[in-house]
């Protein structure tokens, strides 16, 4: 899988959006080789203010000035799942998108070599769970539902939990924006295999 990705990466012109005043995020989609084959890396947003309290994303964040992309990406791995940019190898990156709050958001693919020692930051994160890359490619728990005219993909079923000495599981949905960015990213390597 990894070597597939990193060959899909390589030849894919990823979108770029214009900035045109829009703030900036970038996430880490965190790949890695677990207990059921390949599992994707997520968290669930702790609650509270934020817009996104609550929601399963990847772990990411604003852009700090002057900051790049793969940089924002593997400093708020770190603040928020205490993952190393050691753990890692960036593969690529992959299209950008907009998201319901008008901000850029640039996801950067990497290969996680050891999701070993991951804690959550308390105050960001609530969990930090995976989900594996064939349930969600096999479509295992996918609906979609309209939502103001879009047809919105998710997942829901039971996630093993990453972040303590016993490996939890709890039923998490995948949906939105990092939906659509796992949608998009299984559609785009099918038509690879063709």
């Amino acid at each position: 899988m990894r070597a597939r990705v990193e060959q899909f990466l390589s030849g894919h012109n990823h979108l770029r959006i214009s900035p045109r005043g829009r703030a900036r995020a970038a996430v880490l989609m965190g790949f890695f080789e677990g207990v059921e084959g390949v599992e994707i890396l997520l968290i669930r947003r702790a609650d509270g203010d934020d817009p996104h309290a609550g929601q399963v994303s990847f772990p990411g964040g604003h852009l700090e000035p002057g900051e790049s992309i793969e940089e924002a990406a593997l400093r708020e791995a770190m603040e928020e799942c205490a993952l190393s940019p050691e753990q890692l190898t960036v593969l690529g990156y992959y299209d950008e998108c907009v998201s319901i709050h008008e901000m850029i958001v640039s996801p950067v693919v990497a290969w996680i070599r050891s999701p070993q020692n991951l804690r959550r930051e308390r105050s960001e994160v609530a969990r930090i769970f995976s989900m594996p890359w064939l349930d969600l490619v096999s479509k295992r728990g996918f609906s979609t539902r309209t939502l103001r005219g879009y047809e919105i993909p998710y997942w829901t079923f039971p996630c093993r939990g990453l972040d303590g000495q016993v490996p939890e599981v709890q039923e998490e949905t995948l949906w939105g924006l990092t939906g659509h960015m796992v949608r998009n990213l299984i559609r785009d390597l099918e038509k690879e295999l063709l």
